[in-house]
């Protein structure tokens, strides 16, 4: 098992009101990215199954293609966080929010 996190890209901003510098952690092209490895390792047949966390609707065409090549995809998210369309879209989901208690104990 792999598991593919990206960096953050870091910012410098300054406050307007008191003229501190602060970093900010930007996202930025990380969607892409993580479509990009879920299709390319999918390609390779380097797994049987995806866990993706994210209630991100952007993953939805990946998600379609890799499920075409016979792969499964498992959506690990917030029920907040997660459209109809991302969860039609997958093999299963699980709710972090009901299994927190559990994650915690491990």
């Amino acid at each position: 098992m792999e598991i593919t996190t990206k960096l953050l890209k870091i910012r410098n901003v300054r406050c307007n009101s008191c003229k501190k510098v602060n970093k900010m952690y930007i996202e930025k092209g990380i969607d892409a990215s993580l479509s990009t490895d879920l299709l390319w390792y999918a390609f390779q047949n380097a797994y049987d199954k995806a866990i993706l966390i994210t209630g991100d609707a952007d993953f939805i065409p990946a998600v379609q293609r890799v499920r075409l090549l016979g792969k499964n995809i498992e959506l690990w998210t917030f029920k907040h966080s997660v459209g109809k369309e991302l969860k039609k879209n997958v093999d299963k989901v699980e709710f972090i929010d009901e299994i927190i208690d559990e994650i915690k104990k491990s």
